[in-house]
Order: C-alpha cells, then sequence, then structure tokens
C-alpha cells in the first residue's frame, strides 16, 4: 500500500482542522461567555480591518495610475521618434518612388520603436510594410511587373494609415 499519496491529504486536512478551530473556536465560545463590550471590540476590529483592505485597494488604484502615466511619459520621445520615421518613409514614398535602402532603414527604425511604444495592430501593420518594401527594394526598378506596382500602392496607401494610427496612440500632431 502506498502511503505517499495521503500525505498531502493529511497535511490539508490538519492545516484546515487547525485553522478553523483558531478561528471558529473562540468566536463560539465567545459567542457564550462574551458580553456587549468584547462583541463591540470585535466588531471595531473588524471594521477596522475592511477599511485597511479598502485604503489599501484606493492606494493601489493610485499608484497603477502613477505607473501608467510614467509609462507614458517614458514612452512619448520613442513615439515621436518613431512617427518621424514614418513621416520621412511617407516623403520618399509619395514622390517618385523609390524603394532603396533609406526608406527600409526608417520603416524598419519606425517598426523597432514601434515595437515598444504603439500597440501590436500597429506593430503588425508596419511589419507588413516592412515586408512589402524589402521585397520590391530586391527587384530592380525596371523588372517590376504590376504585382509590384500593387505592392506599391499597397505601401503608399499604408504608410498613412498607420501614421494616422500611431497619432492617434500617442497624441502628437
Amino acid at each position: 500500500m502506498n502511503c505517499t499519496a495521503f500525505v498531502p491529504l493529511l497535511l490539508i486536512t490538519s492545516g484546515l482542522l487547525s485553522t478553523w478551530l483558531g478561528i471558529a473556536g473562540p468566536i463560539v465560545n465567545a459567542a457564550v461567555q462574551a458580553g456587549p463590550a468584547e462583541w463591540l471590540g470585535f466588531a471595531g476590529n473588524v471594521a477596522g480591518g475592511l477599511a485597511t483592505l479598502v485604503a489599501a485597494f484606493i492606494a493601489w488604484n493610485a499608484v497603477q495610475r502613477q505607473i501608467t502615466a510614467q509609462k507614458a511619459l517614458g514612452l512619448a520621445p520613442m513615439r515621436r521618434e518613431a512617427i518621424d520615421h514614418i513621416r520621412s518613409a511617407l516623403g520618399q514614398v509619395m514622390g517618385p518612388a523609390t524603394f532603396d535602402k533609406s526608406l527600409m532603414t526608417n520603416i524598419r527604425e519606425a517598426y523597432h520603436l514601434s515595437r515598444t511604444a504603439f500597440s501590436n495592430n500597429v506593430v503588425k501593420e508596419l511589419e507588413d510594410i516592412l515586408n512589402k518594401v524589402f521585397r520590391l527594394s530586391l527587384i530592380a526598378p525596371n523588372r517590376r511587373g504590376e504585382l509590384d506596382h500593387a505592392d506599391e500602392d499597397f505601401v503608399s496607401v499604408r504608410l498613412p494609415q498607420v501614421l494616422k494610427k500611431m497619432q492617434d496612440e500617442s497624441a502628437i500632431d
């Protein structure tokens, strides 16, 4: 017979029994022997404990708001820089479309900054755009077909949309 299976059950049972007797025993005994003054003291202790829990919850919420505000302040420079990179890339795409190294660098930098500073939606869209730009940068300009022009259109349409989302998230003009 394997007795090791009963050890956790025995420990849990003994812990629950001792806790129950440690808390319920004095309360049951006090119900018989305690007068109104003792019960008022007990009620005061319970009310004080509940007030402490409420105060702790209020303090925790205030600290969480402060942490969120600090994170937003810390992310603001990264967000501005990412938006500047997207604006630079947008200027390159809206002009004569040259899918070169500087365009990729701008989008890649914006992508890396966005991974920390923006939501997953923005990061995913930048990743899609970066993949298209990388693909276009590998193809010589004179060898681009109709599909590649569709990719160029994809980039020139999606970059302004991503820029708008980034500005909405960061409240930066």
